[in-house]
């Protein structure tokens, strides 16, 4: 899966990253660009694999005592499916985005190209390296604004990412909220390890910052999504000075058409948002069913619905396949802090890594056969991936209007 990310042409990583801002013409950018991808392709599994190592052996005592307890199978087939579902409700909010586009573009194809791309996930960087390899191949079979449709792409997830933002924020709701009362009980509690209050969760100070930046983060999208949906906002007279210059301004001129596009279509927008949410509720409620399949004490779905945004934000960032070893981490570090008053802290953490393991297998069966899929369903007419096909040169766009 590594090779399918990196030898993708050099053009296409443009359409799928840089070239929704610039397109490189010197060929020397392009080579160092290349060496840079492959040394994180020697680099990424190796320091997955060690930090993903290192939490097994820190726990080993803790996991073998999981190893031998009693399963629920039961919420682990219900967590599959959870998970199995919430990747489906993604291929059609990305197929929503692409139709409002106008492209040549069905419900199938989405499927079909959303299922290979979970699994390139465990090829490229983070959590979002099936994005990069999704937007080269739907930007590949435009003729013309491939920017575009590589944006498709970057909207897509952003949408996630809010609804990430956004189902976090609500959660604060139904957890008691940094009050003093509550700051100086989490206090006595970390001294004698004695309270059963669930609700001191939001009396960490780590869970508190956590709760705050979910709200910002949640206005912030909110405000930008409407700004980009206001009629006239891609006729702002900066955005028209970017236009005229070179190199980006073509690029961004496509990007501003397809902005306007979008301002006739709010309701898609809009709906798009709310499969979002459904989404990754869902995807948070499976992950709580493969921790509750464990058997064991693991703190409550709203909990889980507080931290775990963070968690996968974090996941999200650092460089690795799939988020192999930082998801794991964080969702180890969450389950310790929230573990006070239950149960010991590194049997807490214990736990989080083996939910987070568990939670990687119903994920990876679900891009194994999102793959298979692809490949079942790949017309013969269809250009291999890695093939050397070079791009057609895009048509010049239009001004914003």
């Amino acid at each position: 899966m590594q090779e399918t990310i990196e030898q993708i042409q050099p053009q296409h990583r443009m359409c799928a990253c840089w070239g929704l801002l610039t397109t490189f013409h010197d060929a020397e950018e392009t080579r160092l660009l290349d060496k840079l991808f492959a040394i994180a392709g020697k680099l990424k599994w190796p320091f997955a694999i060690g930090m993903l190592a290192y939490l097994l052996f820190q726990h080993w005592d803790n996991f073998e005592k999981l190893r031998h307890g009693q399963k629920d199978w039961g919420f682990f087939a219900l967590g599959f499916t959870l998970v199995a579902g919430c990747a489906a409700l993604t291929f059609v909010r990305w197929y929503l985005l692409v139709w409002a586009q106008e492209f040549d573009f069905t419900l199938k194809d989405a499927f079909r190209l959303g299922g290979f791309g979970l699994l390139c996930n465990y090829g490229g960087p983070g959590i979002v390296g099936g994005d990069l390899l999704k937007a080269a191949m739907v930007a590949r079979n435009q003729q013309s604004r491939r920017a575009v449709a590589a944006a498709t792409v970057v909207l897509d997830r952003i949408l996630g990412l809010l609804a990430l933002f956004m189902v976090g924020a609500l959660a604060t709701l139904f957890v008691d909220f940094d009050t003093a009362a509550l700051n100086e009980a989490a206090a006595t509690a970390a001294a004698a390890d004695k309270t059963q209050e669930q609700g001191l969760l939001a009396s960490v100070p780590m869970m508190s910052v956590v709760g705050w930046s979910l709200w910002g983060g949640s206005i912030a999208g909110v405000a930008g999504l409407v700004i980009m949906l206001t009629p006239g906002s891609t006729r702002w007279p900066i955005l028209q000075k970017l236009v005229g210059l070179k190199y980006v301004g073509k690029t961004l001129a496509d990007l501003l058409n397809g902005i306007a596009l979008y301002q006739t279509k709010r309701r898609v927008v809009a709906l798009a948002v709310v499969i979002s949410l459904i989404g990754h509720a869902g995807l948070v409620a499976g992950f709580y069913c493969c921790a509750r399949s464990l058997n064991v004490w693991v703190p409550n779905l709203w909990a889980h619905y507080y931290f775990m945004p963070a968690a996968e934000l974090f996941a999200s960032v650092i460089p690795v396949p799939g988020g192999v070893g930082p998801l794991e981490g964080a969702i180890s570090f969450f389950y310790g802090l929230t573990a006070v008053g239950h149960v010991a802290k590194e049997t807490a953490e214990a736990t989080g890594v083996a939910a987070a393991l568990v939670f990687r297998v119903t994920s990876v069966v679900t891009a194994v056969m999102g793959a298979g899929y692809y490949m079942l369903t790949k017309p013969k007419s269809e250009p291999d991936l890695l093939s050397s096909e070079t791009l057609d040169p895009p048509q010049e766009p239009s001004p914003a209007t």
